[in-house]
């Protein structure tokens, strides 16, 4: 019973956000046909410049260049910010230390940085690189330092209680108990990255997505502009949905 319940619980979430998907494509597309704004077209032009993209090889080489800015400094604000995030949670002292600075990035725009990156670093896949990484970090480290606060302080007493050392405590308390938060905080944090790597394009090379963008902006094709931008929200969306998935088997043990 509970098998049949859950199945139909999906089947309706699934017919629910497809519902939802189609009447903002409807939306779309009679927006886009009354001529509400200049720059609006209708979902049927951006999608047939979408197809010419990915025909051409255009959008796939964009997303190649892209790509590589964003695995490189995701994947390092991702190593680093799971370290800090477990750091702090562990020694309180560190924590008092490095919050601040969490807090500031978190908290100001990180837009802001990118003269200073520029005058410093100057152009290139290094200072790109170094944007993500600042838009992703603080969220990643503040989430695993969350996570790992959140645990239950009966556990880690009983661990004590059962003399285990400091390695067995972080291992099987500490680690496992802040896998949600991390996770989230991941996700969150890769949401971010594709907004920096996206500001990173537009402000400092015009290469990759930035490029397409730029070039499709000052030549009036909002079709493609907006093809573009499609393209990297579906693929954004499919990346986030393939981690929550992973998030779901790794904490099948919660449930």
């Amino acid at each position: 019973m509970r098998s049949r319940a859950a199945k139909r619980q999906k089947v309706f979430q699934i017919s629910l956000r497809l519902f939802s998907l189609l009447v903002f494509a409807l939306i779309w597309e009679v927006a886009g046909r009354a001529e509400i704004s200049f720059g609006l077209r209708p979902l049927s032009g951006t999608l047939k410049a979408l197809v010419d993209l990915i025909g051409s090889g255009d959008l796939a080489y964009a997303f190649l260049i892209s790509f590589r800015t964003l695995i490189t400094g995701f994947s390092a604000a991702a190593i680093f910010g799971v370290s800090l995030g477990l750091i702090m949670g562990t020694f309180r002292r560190f924590e008092h230390f490095c919050n601040v600075y969490l807090m500031l990035l978190l908290s100001m725009p990180t837009a802001a940085l990118i003269p200073l990156i520029l005058l410093t670093m100057g152009f290139g896949f290094v200072a790109e690189s170094l944007i993500v990484f600042l838009f992703a970090v603080p969220i990643i480290a503040i989430n695993t330092h969350t996570g790992v606060l959140n645990i239950e302080a009966s556990l880690i007493q009983m661990s004590r209680c059962f003399l285990a050392s400091r390695s067995q405590l972080f291992l099987k308390v500490i680690l496992p108990g802040s896998v949600p938060m991390m996770m989230a905080g991941l996700r969150l944090g890769l949401s971010r990255a594709f907004i920096g790597m996206i500001t990173a394009e537009l402000i400092l090379s015009p290469l990759g997505l930035g490029r397409l963008i730029s070039i499709s902006t000052s030549k009036f094709q909002y079709e493609r502009l907006f093809a573009v931008t499609l393209s990297i929200l579906i693929v954004a969306a499919l990346i986030l949905d393939g981690m929550q998935r992973v998030e779901r088997r790794l904490l099948r043990w919660r449930h």
